[in-house]
């Protein structure tokens, strides 16, 4: 009869084990992303990558190709400070309005779990402005985005 309750307290204790364990490993505590190991090659490239998207507002033309190599170059800004894959992915049209932009920003930086966010940012208008108030953001991966065919970019012709 001892026995069998020893069996019984036993059963009982790994199934209590199996079911923690599956939890565990289901939200990764227990196993290591591959992101985790960033190499410190990839940070320099990307903070250099993340320097060189300097928009040249000389001519149409020049900033038609600022564009194009920033859509080209995808940047994800923030992706060192948070590793792994973003558990939601928040797209946002930005326009040319900076005060509802930073208004924006304010309120989801106060948002649970934003740290686990991709903002991704889809300009239809290129500003200093607009740049600067995303690339400060810092309490998640964000992402940007341009229009390639916005009127700023073809003033007088189609499809602008």
């Amino acid at each position: 009869m001892r026995l069998r309750l020893l069996r019984r307290n036993l059963l009982a204790l790994l199934a209590v084990l199996l079911v923690v364990a599956s939890l565990l490993i289901s939200t990764r505590v227990l196993l290591a992303s591959e992101n985790d190991a960033v190499d410190v090659a990839d940070r320099n490239q990307d903070t250099q990558s993340e320097d060189s998207l300097k928009f040249s507002f000389g001519s149409s033309s020049d900033l038609s190709q600022s564009v194009y190599s920033a859509n080209y170059k995808q940047v994800v800004q923030n992706a060192d400070t948070f590793p792994g894959e973003p558990r939601l992915v928040l797209v946002v049209q930005v326009h040319n309005r900076p005060d509802y932009l930073r208004l924006l920003v304010k309120s989801l930086e106060r948002a649970a779990e934003v740290h686990s966010f991709l903002l991704i940012f889809s300009h239809d208008y290129v500003s200093e402005e607009m740049n600067a108030i995303v690339r400060g953001i810092r309490f998640c991966k964000v992402l940007q985005i341009y229009f390639p065919f916005s009127t700023q970019l073809y003033p007088k012709e189609f499809p602008g």
